[in-house]
C-alpha cells in the first residue's frame, strides 16, 4: 500500500489514519455502530481508479450506501461469472511486483521472512494474533540489535584531533607527539545493561595507555541504573590510578534529551562523584582541559596565573633580530581586558590583529539570529588572531571574548603599513611569520579532518 501511494504521488501518514478510524469508530458506537477498519481491497480499487483526495473516498462510501439502500435487491441478478471477474481482476492488481523482486536480494531476507510469516498467519489464525506476532518479532529484533551493536559511535586521541584552542607551535609539537595519553569516545544510542558491560571493557583495554579518558554524551539518548553504575566503575577505577574521566553534554541545557540524562546521572549521585569540575559543555572544552591538564603535567606551559609569553618569544617574531624586536616592540600598543569582557563584536569595523602576551580569547559565530553564540576558536598566549584586518578593510566575521583576565599586544593596519614604507625588511618577515602559523594550523586541522573521518 505505501509503495503504491508513493507511485501515485501520495504520501500514507500510519498515525493520522489511527487516530481517524479510533474517533470514527468511537463516534459510530455512539450510534449504535460496530467497530471497523479501512479496506484496503477498496482503498487500492479506488486509487487505482483515479482517486487521489478525501473527497474520492467519501463518494465511494456514500455510492456503496445508496446501492445498497436503492438497488439492494436487484443485487441477485448480478451473475456469479460477472462477480467473479471484478474481484480476480481486483486481487491481481493488488499484487505487490515490487516486493518479488526484494526476494533476490539477501539483505532483505530478514524482512521478507517477517512478511511472509505475518501474512501466513493471518490467513491460517487471524489478524489480530498476526499483528501481535509482528510487533512480537519486530522489538526482539530491535533488543538483539541494540544488544549487539557497540555503543562507541568513535574513537579519537589527542594526538589527532585538538581543541579548538590554537596555541604556540611548540606546544601543538607536544600535544602530536604525547597527545595519545588522551582518548575521546564519541557514544551513540543508549547505554543499558546490554551495551554498558561492552563499554567498559573497551576502557579497561584502553585505561593503561591512557591519562585521560572523555565520553561524548552529545548522541546518548538513554541511560539506565546498569549504565550509570558502569560509569561510576570507570571513574573509580581512573581515580585510584590518578586518571580522570571527564563527561561532555551532560551540563543543564534546553534540549530535553541532555537534560533528562543530566538530571538523572545527577539524581544517581554520578556527577557529584566525578566533579563539576569535569562536566563540561561540549566536547571541545572538554579536550582544551585534558590538553591544558597534559602540558602542565609535562612542563610544558607553567599555570595559568604564571603564564605570560613575551614580545620576543611570539613564534610570529620567530625571525626578527633583537633590533628588530625592539623596533616592533615600540609599535606594538598593550591592552588588558578582564574575563567575559568583549576585546570586537561580529561586524566591527577592524583593522588590528592581536597577540596574545597572558590569558585566553575566544572567537564565537553568532548563530539563530543572535539568539545564540558558538565557539569556534581560542587564543592562548604566543598567538596571534584578527590578522585578516590587516589585508582587507571589511567587517569583523566574529566576535572576540576575553575567557580569563587577558593581556594583548595590538598591531594596526596604519602602523603595518609605516613599517612596509620605513622597515620593508621586518615588515616582510612578520608576514613569513604569519605564512608560517596560518600553515601550520591548517595542516593541524587536515589532519583532525582524516581522523575523524576514519
Amino acid at each position: 500500500m505505501i509503495k503504491f501511494l508513493h507511485d501515485i504521488g501520495c504520501y500514507y501518514y500510519s498515525k493520522q489514519e489511527l487516530i481517524g478510524q479510533g474517533l470514527g469508530n468511537v463516534i459510530a458506537s455512539a450510534f449504535g455502530g460496530l467497530p471497523g477498519a479501512g479496506s484496503t481491497v477498496r482503498t487500492l480499487a479506488n486509487v487505482q481508479n483515479g482517486g487521489k483526495t478525501r473527497l474520492s473516498g467519501m463518494v465511494c462510501g456514500l455510492a456503496v450506501f445508496l446501492i445498497l439502500m436503492l438497488f439492494g435487491k436487484y443485487a441477485r441478478y448480478i451473475p456469479y461469472s460477472v462477480l467473479a471477474g471484478i474481484l480476480m481482476v481486483t486481487s491481481a492488481r493488488m499484487v505487490d511486483t515490487w516486493s518479488f523482486r526484494l526476494i533476490k536480494q539477501k539483505s532483505t531476507w530478514r524482512g521478507m521472512a517477517i512478511v511472509v510469516l505475518v501474512a501466513g498467519v493471518t490467513l491460517l489464525v487471524s489478524l489480530i494474533v498476526a499483528v501481535g506476532l509482528g510487533v512480537l518479532i519486530t522489538m526482539l529484533l530491535f533488543i538483539r540489535d541494540q544488544v549487539t551493536r557497540s555503543v562507541i559511535k568513535n574513537k579519537y586521541l589527542g594526538s589527532q584531533v585538538h581543541s579548538k584552542k590554537v596555541r604556540t607551535t611548540n606546544e601543538m609539537n607536544h600535544l602530536e607527539n604525547k597527545g595519545d595519553r588522551i582518548v575521546v569516545y564519541q557514544l551513540d544510542g543508549s547505554i543499558f545493561f546490554g551495551t554498558a558491560d561492552g563499554l567498559m571493557k573497551e576502557i579497561e583495554q584502553e585505561s593503561d595507555e591512557r591519562d585521560i579518558v572523555i565520553l561524548d554524551f552529545k548522541r546518548v539518548r538513554e541511560i539506565d541504573l546498569t549504565g550509570a553504575q558502569i560509569l561510576r566503575q570507570v571513574n573509580d577505577q581512573l581515580v585510584e590510578n590518578d586518571k580522570y574521566l571527564l563527561l561532555s553534554y551532560v551540563e543543564k541545557t534546553n534540549d530535553y534529551e541532555h537534560h533528562r540524562i543530566s538530571a538523572f546521572l545527577n539524581d544517581v549521585k554520578i556527577l557529584e562523584q566525578i566533579g563539576e569540575d569535569k562536566l563540561f559543555h561540549d566536547t571541545d572544552r572538554a579536550l582544551e582541559w585534558a590538553e591544558n591538564h597534559l602540558l602542565e603535567s609535562d612542563g610544558i606551559i607553567s599555570s595559568v596565573e604564571e603564564r605570560r609569553v613575551e614580545i620576543k618569544k611570539m613564534q610570529i617574531f620567530q625571525y626578527l633580530d633583537e633590533k628588530e624586536i625592539d623596533v616592533i616592540s615600540n609599535v606594538l600598543t598593550h591592552h588588558s581586558y578582564e574575563a567575559n569582557e568583549i576585546i570586537f563584536n561580529e561586524g566591527d569595523e577592524g583593522d588590528t590583529m592581536f597577540l596574545v602576551s597572558h590569558g585566553c580569547v575566544s572567537i564565537l559565530f553568532e548563530i539563530n539570529h543572535g539568539k545564540r553564540r558558538k565557539r569556534v576558536a581560542s587564543f592562548g598566549e604566543g598567538v596571534f588572531f584578527g590578522d585578516m584586518a590587516l589585508l582587507e578593510e571589511k567587517p569583523r566575521s566574529a566576535s572576540a571574548i576575553a575567557d580569563e583576565h587577558t593581556e594583548l599586544y595590538a598591531l594596526t593596519r596604519k602602523d603595518y603599513f609605516n613599517l612596509l614604507e620605513t622597515q620593508p625588511k621586518i615588515a616582510s618577515k612578520i608576514q613569513l611569520g604569519i605564512a608560517r602559523e596560518l600553515s601550520a594550523r591548517l595542516r593541524s586541522t587536515s589532519d583532525e579532518l582524516r581522523a575523524l573521518e576514519m
